[in-house]
């Protein structure tokens, strides 16, 4: 696994946590941090979902931020019927909420 990067006096929480369908790597930033360090993270997390899409061609990776935090949500599949049946879950469950907040 690819380390995650670190701020230099600030302190930037991660985590990893297990989902029902895979896991979730979260990152929590202070309230400052330079621009160069959201850089950091978020190539660090480009990376590793590059990495794990390289390896796992059905597994689905899915990034979302707000203002002091980066998720990696990966949703692990056996075959594309299973991919395709989480694809449309998600999609489904991300246009309600855009819907729900526009």
């Amino acid at each position: 696994m690819i380390d995650p990067p670190v701020s230099g006096k600030k302190i930037i929480v991660y985590n990893v946590l297990h989902t029902q369908t895979g896991w979730q790597i979260q990152a929590f930033l202070p309230k400052r941090i330079s621009p160069d360090d959201r850089v950091k993270i978020i190539d660090w997390m480009h990376n590793y979902r590059s990495e794990v899409r390289r390896q796992n061609p059905f597994w689905i990776t899915m990034f979302h931020s707000t203002e002091y935090a980066y998720f990696l949500d990966i949703i692990h599949n056996n075959d594309a019927k299973e991919l395709l049946a989480h694809t449309i879950d998600n999609g489904n469950t991300w246009q309600q909420l855009s819907f729900e907040y526009a």
